[in-house]
């Protein structure tokens, strides 16, 4: 995934809100559901097959979600998040396409399209063929960043286009 011209490295975000968060991106993950209990349902990235994220609790965000984490950013390692338009590259079909944000205490590459990190979180689904799924994200990424918490340049601008319309 592209995150485009590395603008700085950071650690020790500002602390998220269940309604403000540092970075916000996009990425297309597999989901899994068998229709019954099954311990091969849940969330993976689409290119490293069974790489399953995590559901835990989040006190931050009051609720449960989904994580990664992986042991440092050396060589391409690291989680991936960018643009819309980046994360789309990566849908297939049992792909679906979430907001995530990197830990606030997670080693985090940022760009002006993406960035990578060592840890991750999913903030929510997108539903991409619904105006108010994506008028909700794009409010969430405007509110985050008028509250003060950095955002990626290029997934900001989409935001600020979206909203317009």
């Amino acid at each position: 995934m592209n995150i485009g011209t590395v603008v700085g490295r950071v650690t020790n975000l500002p602390r998220p809100s269940p309604t403000r968060v540092s970075y916000i991106a996009f990425q297309a993950l597999h989901v899994y559901n068998n229709g019954i209990f099954s311990q091969d349902d849940g969330v993976y990235s689409p290119y490293y097959y069974r790489t399953r994220w995590s559901e835990v609790y989040i006190p931050f965000l009051g609720r449960m979600t989904y994580s990664m984490s992986v042991p440092s950013l050396d060589g391409k390692q690291g989680i991936y998040a960018a643009t819309l338009g980046e994360a789309l590259c990566y849908m297939d079909e049992d792909c679906q396409m979430f907001l995530v944000a990197p830990h606030p205490d997670a080693d985090t590459l940022v760009g002006t399209q993406g960035w990578r990190t060592t840890r991750a979180l999913v903030l929510r689904k997108v539903a991409l063929h619904n105006a108010d799924s994506l008028a909700a994200v794009a409010r969430l990424i405007i509110a985050s960043h008028e509250a003060g918490y950095p955002q990626i340049e290029e997934v900001l601008r989409w935001a600020c286009i979206r909203e317009e319309d």
